[in-house]
């Protein structure tokens, strides 16, 4: 796992954030659910600059790419 992230991978992130989270605001809108597409594109995109965040981060405290758990 990569700790530095490019600003291609930042930008598909987000893309892919706006993607799902307006699907499922579409859908919740057709069905007449409280939450619509805006509230569901702000918290898919709140929680995916969270996590880009976390991911810029990580290089300050001085761990190494070894030593977080990776999926297999």
């Amino acid at each position: 796992m990569p700790l530095t992230l490019t600003w291609h991978e930042i930008v598909v992130r987000l893309a892919l954030a706006v993607v799902a989270g307006g699907l499922v605001g579409l859908d919740r809108g057709q069905h007449g659910r409280p939450t619509g597409l805006r509230t569901n594109l702000l918290v898919c995109l709140a929680a995916t600059v969270a996590m880009i965040q976390t991911n810029l981060l990580l290089v300050t405290i001085g761990k190494t790419a070894n030593s977080f758990v990776t999926l297999a």
